[in-house]
């Protein structure tokens, strides 16, 4: 078959496609995690799944993991048709109460040396265990608090009142109070019973909640105050159980986020083939990049596809653009063949072109290309520091390319940029 016809079918197949690929399994945990990325999985302890950690702990770069952070906010933004993340920035400031308030969010006794790295021990850990500081969960949920009144006296153990302002989920002040355990603090449920905030002493001679109430209005510091507090103070745990404070939103993106990955599975096997990039226009203030995987045909198979009485060469192409370090953009293209669009005799030499395009502006910029053979889930990855020079030429067009006449079966393959200069003039014509 004539060569423009064959970059003409190529083209003509070419489908960007959003297919989601099962997650792979999450590999162990990077040693070299930054502090920030560490920081981080403290502040959304209460937010993130296990899968998710799991996700994250098992990227490698540091590029993929800001894509998973800009992607797990994304997908809990409750007005995600407005430009700003109202809950993210809320978190986050209130993350920063908490770490100016608490030095750090962790409960100590929650906190595991691991590879040389400290990091919030989460095995076997229900919610109500509370990993986080339990002062810390509180900020982080409801901002800073309006007073914090310590009280230290003979009759109570030592005990933290709070009391918040109200919020957009609960309408006027509300009090909680936290009873130390240890070096951390716990926080107290009224169901439990004041006797769980008395000393061993008072609590062994004293059973009715009133004269509690009443022996610690006598006997501590602001007395009457503090007694007052304790017995209008919330059961936060159900508080927060009804009131739907930790969004859910599903793990369903991080099936989408990992098929995106330019990431090739270990222990997959390799395909030869060659990258080859040119510049052959411009589109508006962009330049635009076209990429010509040269595949050997004798190094893929085609596949038969269910339904279909022939079978199709199928690549899946998936790209990240990296400037300065950090994700610009990624892309997915599929290209399916028929096998009878190739010639029935194969030549030596012969190579399938798969072809894709950007528009990038001038600039500095490292390419990665992973493209899979789906047929044998083998695989070609690259990638390539890129200098996007600014273009003056139009784009390549039908009236400025000339075809080449259609090269016998024995005839050797035309260079790259012929290939993609036929592929762009049979395109412009509309063929």
């Amino acid at each position: 078959m004539p060569r423009p016809l064959l970059a003409l079918l190529l083209a003509l197949t070419l489908a960007v496609a959003a297919v989601a690929q099962t997650p792979q399994t999450p590999q162990a945990p990077s040693a070299d995690l930054a502090p920030r990325y560490q920081a981080w999985l403290d502040e959304v302890t209460l937010l993130i799944s296990p899968k998710e950690r799991a996700a994250f702990l098992g990227l490698q770069k540091d590029y993929q993991r800001d894509a998973f952070i800009r992607r797990f906010w994304d997908v809990r933004d409750p007005f995600p048709q407005t430009p700003a993340n109202e809950f993210r920035e809320r978190w986050e400031r209130n993350a920063e109460a908490a770490r100016k308030r608490l030095s750090n969010l962790a409960d100590d006794r929650a906190r595991v040396e691991a590879g040389g790295h400290t990091q919030l021990s989460l095995d076997n850990c229900p919610l109500d265990c509370m990993p986080l500081d339990a002062r810390a969960r509180l900020v982080l949920l409801n901002g800073e608090p309006r007073e914090v009144f310590p009280v230290r006296c003979d009759v109570l153990l030592p005990v933290e009142i709070w009391t918040f302002p109200g919020t957009d989920r609960i309408h006027g002040d509300f009090t909680v109070v936290f009873v130390a355990r240890g070096s951390s603090y716990r926080l107290w449920s009224p169901n439990e019973g004041i006797q769980e905030l008395l000393s061993l002493d008072l609590r062994a001679r004293v059973q009715e909640p009133s004269r509690a109430l009443a022996a610690i209005a006598e006997l501590c510091p602001r007395g009457e105050d503090a007694s007052a507090r304790i017995a209008e103070a919330i059961d936060w745990g159900q508080a927060e159980s009804r009131l739907h404070l930790i969004p859910h939103p599903g793990e369903e993106w991080l099936s989408t986020f990992a098929s995106y990955s330019t990431d090739v599975p270990e222990g997959a096997a390799p395909f030869p083939a060659r990258l080859d990039l040119t510049f052959p226009g411009r589109f508006g203030s962009r330049t635009v990049v076209q990429g010509l995987v040269s595949v050997p045909r004798e190094a893929v198979r085609p596949e038969k596809l269910e339904g279909s009485p022939e079978a199709f060469y199928s690549f899946l192409v998936d790209g990240e653009v990296l400037y300065k370090g950090e994700l610009f953009e990624h892309f997915r293209y599929r290209f399916t063949l028929p096998q009878s669009a190739l010639p029935q005799r194969e030549v030596a030499g012969q190579e399938i072109p798969v072809v894709f395009q950007r528009y990038l502006r001038p600039g500095s910029y490292s390419l990665i290309v992973k493209i899979e053979d789906t047929s044998e889930k083998r695989f070609f990855r690259e990638q390539r520091e890129l200098e996007v020079p600014a273009v003056d030429a139009a784009p390549v067009t039908a009236a400025t390319t000339t075809a080449a006449a259609a090269p016998s079966a024995a005839s050797p393959a035309p260079s790259p940029q012929a290939a993609l200069a036929e592929a762009n003039a049979q395109m412009n014509a509309g063929l």
